[in-house]
């Protein structure tokens, strides 16, 4: 049941192209019964393999095998779970303290924290895969760490993206991606559209923040949530 899993958090690893996905999940003691379930279906037991300094227990089924690695604290689990035994092991390091992440770097976002209702948060030091594919190539390539979290508090839906490119980029970047927003105000302004949508959009686009400091730039959007799923309802009419 999903009132068992406390959260999930997945790891995206590039390695010369490849893609490989490494799932962590803090969940209840009732994991137990799962991996008892499982056992009994595979004849007793798992296999158990030994990598990067732990064993790992290895589900082999109609494809390759699934590595877990579980840990227990009281009546909490802690589970490391992926296709990759060198992957999987490496992310185990990580929740052990181990092993180079974000808050190892000189990064001023390494001390970034998620907000009150995020639900998801997501951070990189190299952005250079995912440039590939965005329109904002540029920027992510020149940006030492990235971390976004999306969620909702209080009623408000809320985006925020920190990018770490530098103190003699940061303000200019800022500054430039403002006035692109307020261009973009005044098309709105001027769009033949009933009255009532071209304020909403304003509005929409009044709710993106940049703002610069210590080398970072940060875009935020905070909007009213039923309003927020009004204007996408709206949208996909017009599009339609």
């Amino acid at each position: 049941p999903l009132e068992d899993i406390f959260d999930v958090t997945v790891v995206f690893v590039v390695d010369d192209a490849d893609e490989v996905d490494v799932f962590i999940v803090t969940a209840s003691g009732a994991v137990d019964d799962a991996l008892e379930a499982i056992k009994e279906k595979m004849g007793g037991g798992f296999e158990t393999e030994r990598v990067g300094g732990y064993d790992l227990m290895a589900i082999h089924g109609g494809g390759d095998p699934m590595f877990l690695w579980v840990e227990s604290s009281g009546h909490r689990r802690t589970i490391v779970a992926g296709r990759d035994a060198q992957r999987v092991a490496e992310v185990v390091s990580l929740t052990k303290g181990d092993g180079e992440s974000l808050a190892d770097s000189d990064s001023a976002l390494a001390d970034v924290e998620a907000q009150r209702g995020a639900i998801v948060f997501a951070a990189t030091l190299d952005a250079s895969e995912i440039a590939k594919h965005s329109l904002a190539s540029k920027l992510l390539n020149e940006a030492s760490a990235v971390v976004v979290q999306v969620g909702e508090d209080d009623g408000k839906a809320f985006a925020q993206v920190s990018l770490g490119v530098g103190e003699d980029k940061a303000q200019l970047i800022a500054q430039m991606a403002a006035g692109i927003v307020a261009a973009g105000q005044l098309v709105a302004g001027h769009e033949d559209v009933a009255s009532e949508i071209t304020a909403a959009r304003i509005e929409l686009l009044s709710a993106i923040q940049f703002s610069s400091d210590n080398g970072n730039v940060q875009v935020s959007f905070r909007y009213d949530v039923e309003k927020f799923i009004g204007l996408l309802q709206q949208a996909r009419k017009d599009y339609n």
